[in-house]
C-alpha cells in the first residue's frame, strides 16, 4: 500500500506517518508500474506428443494463454499457438522387403519423415 491505499497506476505518493512524541515522518514514494510482458510462441507437435507452456502440459491444438511471474515477480503473458500433425502410418511389401514409410501430413500435403524396412529371409 502506498499513498494510503493500494495503487494500481504510476505516480507520486505521499504517506504521513506519526510518532508517539508527535514528531511526523513523509514517506514519498514514486511508483512505477511496468506493463506485462508478452510473447507469442507457435509451436508443431505430432499427434501423441505433449508440449509445456510454463503452466501446463496440453497436447490438443489450439490458442493457450498462461500469466507467468518473471524474474522481477512481473507478469509475463505467454500466447501459445499449438498445431498438432497427424501421423500417417501405411504398410506396402516390396519383395523379400517390408517397407513401412511413415508419413507426416500437414496442411493437406505429405511429407515423408522416414522410411523404415524390414528385412525378411527366406
Amino acid at each position: 500500500m502506498v499513498g494510503g491505499a493500494l495503487q494500481t497506476s504510476s505516480g507520486l505518493y505521499r504517506d504521513t506517518f506519526s510518532s508517539i512524541h508527535f514528531c511526523d515522518s513523509i514517506l514519498e514514494t514514486n511508483l512505477t508500474i511496468l506493463p506485462p510482458l508478452s510473447s507469442n510462441v507457435n509451436r508443431v507437435i505430432c499427434s501423441g506428443q505433449k508440449y509445456w507452456t510454463g503452466k501446463q502440459w496440453i497436447s490438443l491444438a489450439g490458442v493457450y494463454i498462461d500469466t507467468l511471474k518473471n524474474a522481477f515477480l512481473c507478469d509475463s503473458i505467454v500466447t501459445t499457438n499449438l498445431r498438432v500433425n497427424r501421423v500417417i502410418i501405411k504398410h506396402f511389401k516390396s519383395g523379400n522387403a517390408k517397407v513401412i514409410p511413415i508419413l507426416l501430413k500437414e496442411n493437406g500435403k505429405r511429407n515423408q519423415a522416414f522410411t523404415q524396412i524390414i528385412s525378411r529371409r527366406k
